[in-house]
């Protein structure tokens, strides 16, 4: 009986431990901000408060990203692909998994360079787009929702909530 306790006991204890040691939101791609022109503010997940952002400050998903009505970003990823938000935009980054890199922007204007084969999808509140190969790619998201994209180099395919 005692055995049959021990045994119990160090299962549970077992499950406990694996269950502290796996990541939560497991990522493996690095992105950061590379520029800043203007009023930049970010919001990490876990926090309620926007602040100041600065160059090199690492992101992760649930972050989000604000520019003011004179502020400009770059977020740079690490193969190379870089993502420019102009004016009054506001992205959050969804995923940086390495299969695929998941971008919402919920207003504003934004160009995608895509650097390598990394699969990357920009959300939007009326569609989502997925670059299908290298390029550059831009996109528009105004205050009602209503969303826009164009290709510059690439392809680019595109699936929108109405279906």
């Amino acid at each position: 009986m005692t055995r049959r306790i021990y045994l119990v006991l160090l299962v549970f204890s077992l499950t406990a431990v694996t269950a502290w040691a796996e990541p939560k939101d497991e990522y493996t791609r690095l992105a950061r901000l590379s520029y800043i022109e203007g009023n930049v503010s970010y919001q990490h997940s876990a926090d309620d408060d926007w602040s100041a952002a600065s160059v090199n400050l690492p992101l992760e998903p649930g972050d989000r990203i604000y520019t003011g009505h004179d502020g400009r970003a770059e977020i740079e990823f690490e193969d190379g692909s870089l993502y420019r938000l102009g004016r009054n935009t506001d992205i959050e980054i969804l995923s940086l998994r390495e299969e695929r890199i998941q971008l919402r922007i919920l207003v504003g204007l934004s160009t995608l360079i895509v650097g390598s084969d990394t699969d990357v999808e920009i959300n939007t509140p009326a569609a989502a787009f997925t670059a299908l190969r290298k390029g550059t790619y831009r996109f528009g998201v105004n205050e009602n929702g209503d969303s826009d994209a164009s290709v510059r180099k690439g392809e680019l395919e595109a699936a929108n909530n109405y279906f």
